[in-house]
């Protein structure tokens, strides 16, 4: 406390006490003076000891001015640290010599949720924390006092009086030789919402966030551990590798977020058959797989994936359908089919491919499926090869106004002639580039080469737009809008003279993305064709926000025209909706002379099909259009 607050004057200036015994000695020299006759002198003398005693009370106003400020300054500053104290994050304490509490910050009741008075008859902090955890604060406290200005700091879980948990980050300073302090300066500080969070971003790292299962390096470390716990114990572990069928199909059929609603309930249906000791993870799309530990044999494997399928049959419940899922499952033993998990990741997966291609539902691995495996392996690095060296080419099949039987364009497609085995069926090398992150580089190749022939060997007359067909993959690269621009302008390529077919699944899945990328790939001057439609659900409100030039019916439909009234009824509606958005009608897969009958006074705008004309290599484009529209 300062001298003036305890009604103590402030301690003399050297001014003072100079004037002091300026004062002391005139008061002693006049009286001498004038007793001695000296009247002129003492009269001098008696004037300097009133101008003392006036500089001595001015001077001693002087002081009390500069302490009544200093005064002000100090306070100010004791209300500034005490507001600070009042509203900062930190709760403070100290612990005298036998451990009792000598001071509580007030914002102790803010930020603990406890009463002050009370904390301090109960013994600080202690009274909060857990009593699994009160040992160990004491032993590192006990480190504290063991040498002054030592520091210990820990984090423990108290249990506020409102009951709830939470973590508290606490710091014990050794102040015992501090006279203002004089023991432990203990700062507590509530850190349970960075402790939320951070759990929150630790369970985004391993887990997926759809699903809430483990992700794919979630599982991976899970798998390890596994793996390393069955070696130790000379146990069997099970891999399997569960991918649903068809799954694309269904969900362009039911939506996007149906379709995700359908995954959560697999999920739901894998946990349900699975033990609490095993792991099961989501690896990315309609992709699952489980590692069961401590498995007898294969027996006790295969009881487990069918229970799976089991759960899989009934009816999963999306938003007005129910959906029956089904699924292909592979199953690899450790250590027979492998002895580290990404072995037995592949083993599985490769037993998955069989069973979904035999319709099996279940298919443990076997060695001899390795060839099948080295033998996919060998064909993508073929087709890297062949990407590289432009071994891939182009068929066209030509499409047809129905009206005129003019031709009015082509579609490009991809052929693979393999250096040893021939022709590669298109559904194979797709699905392989798919598989293998290759597609888009074959996208890219073929929208190259149709504009290069469409530009130097087709630009006759005789033929409008190439059409060349986009995988799925391809609708989310941000790049494509830039690379067809920039092909167009190379090749001095006239707007409609390139169209590209976009699949309906693959529009539904995000329609909003798919519409800003179909307006930037309009802007440059390529026409769209929404291909397959009719599979997926895609409505009028829909059509309408997407800049499409062309709808093609899926040929399923074209099949049943003159045999199902249904289907008939859908084309008529298909080509109504289209021309109410001014785009135009091209059915595929046309094969019957009834059909383009029935086309034509239906309105359909163009044909394609074997009628007219199956895709022919460059050189017999022309001779089969010449040959098909003779008449």
């Amino acid at each position: 406390m300062h001298p003036l607050e305890q009604g103590r004057p402030p301690t003399p200036s050297v001014q003072v006490l100079l004037g002091v015994l300026l004062a002391g000695t005139m008061l002693y020299l006049v009286p001498a003076l004038a007793l001695s006759g000296r009247t002129l002198a003492a009269i001098i003398a008696a004037v300097i000891w009133a101008g003392g005693i006036a500089a001595l009370w001015l001077a001693y106003r002087r002081d009390l001015r500069h302490f009544a400020d200093a005064l002000d300054r100090e306070r100010a500053g004791h209300a500034l640290y005490a507001r600070l104290v009042e509203h900062g994050a930190e709760a403070y304490l100290v612990l005298g010599p036998h451990g009792r509490v000598t001071f509580i910050s007030p914002n102790v009741e803010r930020i603990l949720g406890a009463d002050p008075d009370r904390l301090e008859r109960q013994g600080g902090l202690l009274e909060l924390i857990r009593r699994s955890e009160r040992r160990r604060v004491l032993q590192e406290f006990a480190k504290a006092r063991r040498q002054p200005g030592a520091s210990v700091s820990l984090e423990l879980v108290a249990r506020l009086p409102d009951g709830t948990d939470h973590v508290l980050d606490v710091r014990a300073t050794n102040l015992a030789d501090d006279a203002a302090v004089g023991g432990i300066l203990v700062s507590a500080r509530d850190i349970t919402p960075r402790k939320t969070f951070e759990s929150e971003i630790q369970h985004l790292a391993y887990y997926d966030a759809l699903t809430g299962l483990a992700n794919r390096r979630f599982f991976f470390e899970q798998g390890a551990n596994a793996l390393a716990l069955a070696r130790r114990h000379r146990q069997q572990v099970a891999v399997l590798y569960v991918d649903l069928d068809r799954f694309q199909q269904l969900n362009a059929t039911l939506g996007h977020e149906n379709g995700d609603e359908v995954l959560q309930n697999v999920a739901g249906v894998l946990r349900r058959a699975l033990r609490d000791t095993d792991v099961v993870a989501r690896l990315g799309g309609d992709e699952f797989a489980a590692i069961l530990t401590e498995v007898r044999d294969e027996d006790a494997a295969g009881r487990v994936a069918h229970r799976i399928l089991d759960g899989l049959g009934g009816a999963l419940v999306a938003p007005g359908h129910e959906v029956p899922v089904r699924a292909s499952i592979g199953v690899a033993m450790f250590p027979e089919d492998g002895r580290e998990l990404e072995a037995l990741l592949k083993a599985a997966d490769l037993a998955m491919y069989r069973a979904k291609t035999e319709e099996v539902g279940v298919q443990f691995y076997r060695p001899e499926l390795r060839s099948v495996l080295t033998d996919q392996m060998r064909l993508e690095q073929d087709m890297r090869r062949a990407l590289e060296h432009h071994e891939f080419h182009l068929h066209y099949q030509p499409v047809f106004h129905i009206m005129t039987g003019e031709m009015v364009g082509a579609e490009a497609l991809s052929r693979w002639r393999h250096f040893t085995r021939g022709m590669v069926a298109a559904r194979e090398f797709i699905e392989l580039a798919e598989r293998s992150g290759l597609v888009r580089s074959l996208d890219r190749w073929a929208i190259a080469r149709a504009i290069h022939q469409r530009k130097t060997q087709l630009d006759g007359g005789w033929i409008g737009w190439v059409a060349v067909n986009l995988s799925p993959q391809s609708l989310t690269d941000p790049e494509l809008p830039r690379f067809l621009r920039d092909a167009m302008e190379h090749a001095g390529l006239e707007p409609g003279s390139l169209v590209v077919e976009m699949p309906e699944g693959a529009v539904l899945r995000d329609t909003a993305a798919a519409a800003d990328l179909m307006w930037e790939i309009k802007n440059t001057g390529v026409g769209i064709a929404l291909d397959d439609y009719g599979v997926g659900a895609t409505s009028f409100a829909q059509l309408k926000k997407l800049p499409i030039d062309i709808l093609k019916l899926h040929p399923g439909f074209v099949r049943g025209i003159g045999e199902d009234a249904g289907d008939e009824y859908l084309v008529e509606a298909t080509i109504s909706i289209a021309h109410g958005i001014r785009a135009k009608v091209l059915a595929k897969g046309v094969e019957l002379d009834r059909q383009v009958d029935w086309l034509r006074d239906a309105g359909c705008d163009f044909i394609q099909g074997y009628l007219m004309g199956p895709p022919v290599p460059l050189e017999d484009l022309a001779a089969g259009v010449h040959e098909n529209a003779g008449e």
